[in-house]
């Protein structure tokens, strides 16, 4: 992983990039950054109600 680029915003919009830190956060167990969005919009609607 160290051979990678940094994990931010402008390297994860390139698909490959986004794929492999992805499929890193899923084997550490971690949540996958586009499923936390997902969760926080989520958690956002619930409250509303």
């Amino acid at each position: 992983k160290r051979y990678l680029p940094p994990d931010n915003e402008q390297t994860r919009r390139i698909k490959k990039y986004r794929d492999i830190f992805d499929a890193f956060d899923r084997m550490d167990g971690r949540p996958v950054k586009g499923d936390e969005k997902v969760l926080i919009v989520k958690i956002k609607i619930s409250k509303k109600q």
